[in-house]
């Protein structure tokens, strides 16, 4: 996991994209030393999305939610 503080994003944003889409993975931006977002290459997140879509266990909980809130 890559760590990275907020100011990394607001000095050089096009470095940080650039950074961002070849490492292909998540990044975390730190507030105060603490972490406060994640950020990912849109590429990658579609990719998560996939993996979690195609999870068997995603649509059962996705379905057990549904029948506890009707």
């Amino acid at each position: 996991m890559h760590i990275k503080p907020s100011t990394t994003i607001r000095q050089n944003y096009n470095a940080f994209s650039k950074f961002c889409h070849e490492l292909d993975e998540p990044v975390v931006l730190t507030r105060n030393g603490e972490a406060d977002l994640v950020v990912m290459s849109h590429a990658a997140f579609r990719r998560m999305e996939a993996r979690i879509k195609f999870n068997p266990s995603y649509w059962l909980q996705k379905s057990r939610l549904l029948k506890v809130n009707n």
